[in-house]
């Protein structure tokens, strides 16, 4: 198994003295992998895989150029840049028809938000149900907030359990929008099945502060079964 990206997805050579301390764990095989021989493929039952002769393939390069580079660490931080992708996931509470959830995360505000709503039993080591199949699941009506305030384009509503505004919006968000250049899309039935609802924070108001999620449920009795939100 050889990683597809540098370390941090980061391509700049790390600076002569760092150490770079890498964290291995074991994980249920049916979560990673399955095993295919002359019987057909098999889910492995369970079993545990133990990683062995873990190792870091790296190359020593250096040059006057990169050595005065690096010297620049005595007297100023070297800049490293990577993508950072947060996920949390928040229990919603059964039998309400308004959920409220304030105050769901704070600090800088993000460039991209998704949020998904899926059964609290695919994120609890239930192999046989998938975590990245988001449906409905009875919302009509969403809501993003800044600071209490709706972002662009929100609440958003569903009618008849055919999430039209939330396809546009997703698409428009992923810059994929009547982009005439790209290939195959998302059709709505596939939508239905991987209903994220996106936000591209642009023109906000401010650059931090507290994101909420208000939601909606078509049926007055709210949810009946535990679902958790997640974004």
């Amino acid at each position: 198994m050889i990683p597809n990206d540098p370390f941090l997805n980061e391509n700049q050579p790390l600076p002569a003295g760092v150490e770079l301390q890498l964290c291995f764990d074991r994980l249920q095989a049916d979560f990673s992998v399955i095993k295919i021989d002359a019987n057909g493929a098999d889910t492995l039952k369970g079993t545990v895989l133990e990683l062995k002769n873990v190792f870091a393939q790296v190359e020593y390069i250096s040059s006057p150029a990169l050595r005065q580079y690096n010297d620049r660490i005595n007297v100023t931080p070297l800049t490293y840049t990577y993508d950072e992708c947060s996920v949390l996931y928040k229990a919603l509470p059964q039998g309400d028809q308004s959920i409220r959830l304030e105050n769901l995360r704070g600090g800088n505000t993000p460039d991209y938000i998704f949020i998904g709503v899926i059964p609290t039993s695919t994120i609890n080591g239930n192999t046989s149900e998938t975590g990245i199949k988001f449906r409905n699941n009875g919302i009509k009506e969403i809501n993003v907030t800044l600071n209490g305030n709706s972002c662009h384009g929100y609440p958003l509503r569903i009618n008849n359990n055919y999430p039209l505004w939330p396809y546009f919006k997703y698409h428009d968000v992923l810059g994929k929008l009547q982009n005439t250049s790209l290939g195959a899309q998302l059709t709505m039935e596939q939508f239905k099945n991987a209903n994220l609802f996106a936000h591209k924070f642009e023109g906000e108001e401010t650059s931090h502060g507290w994101l909420g999620v208000s939601i909606t449920i078509g049926d007055s009795g709210g949810l009946q079964e535990a679902y958790t939100l997640g974004t």
